[in-house]
């Protein structure tokens, strides 16, 4: 989990300055981006690795948060 490390940054970061807004459209093109690789292969988060539909499925969900 991830979560820690991500307060700590942030919280350091926002003692020299504020966290710029980031529009929801920049948020969207991130995570469907970050969903194939150059390949045009659909990427396997997480650890361990999710792989097939379940890779799919995360990368289906992440997007579906943010539309």
């Amino acid at each position: 989990d991830g979560a820690p490390l991500r307060r700590a940054f942030r919280a350091g970061y926002e003692s020299v300055r504020p966290l710029p807004p980031v529009p929801r459209a920049y948020r969207v093109a991130a995570v469907v981006h970050s969903a194939v690789d150059s390949a045009g292969e659909v990427t396997r988060p997480g650890y361990p690795e999710r792989t097939g539909a379940a890779a799919v499925d995360f990368h289906r969900a992440r997007l579906d948060a943010w539309l």
